[in-house]
This record gives structure tokens, sequence and C-alpha cells, in this order.
């Protein structure tokens, strides 16, 4: 009887090893994971800057171009008043 409690202990030792193991490997494999994700993060807030920089660039062109259409816009309208006027 004492054999089979020796026997017993041993295979849940053997287990208990192997589950060890088993998570060792886990986390292995999950440190490789997040390292992994740390780059695509890493390489998201690289291009969320440029995107930034690049609607900050169109912004300001837009707002030049409404300047200058507000401009001819000015001009054309006041040569309709002063083609009215002078009818």
């Amino acid at each position: 009887m004492a054999g089979n409690v020796q026997s017993a202990m041993l295979e849940i030792l053997k287990k208990i090893r192997a589950d060890v193991a088993d998570t060792k490997g886990c986390v292995t494999n999950i440190e490789g994971k997040i390292s992994e994700i740390k780059g695509r993060l890493d390489r998201i807030e690289a291009t969320s800057r440029k995107q930034e920089r690049n609607n900050a660039g169109l912004l300001v062109m837009m707002q030049a171009t409404v300047g200058r259409f507000e401009e001819r816009v000015s001009s054309l309208e006041a040569e309709v008043l002063r083609l009215k006027e002078a009818e």
C-alpha cells in the first residue's frame, strides 16, 4: 500500500512539474505577444502623429483657399455693384 501511495505521489508531482513547465511556456508566449503588440502600438502612434501633421497642413491649405476665394468673390461683388451704379 505504501508503494501505491508513493507512486501516486510521484505521478502527482510529475503532473505538477508538467503543468509548471506548460505555464512557463504560456508566459513566454504571452511575453512574445505583448512585445509584438507594443511594436504595433508604436507604429500606430507614429502613424497617428504623421496624420495629425497632415491634417494640420490640410487645414492651413483650406484656410488659405477660403481666404483667396473670399477675396475673389468680394472683388466680383464690388465690380457688380459698380456696374449696377453705372447704369
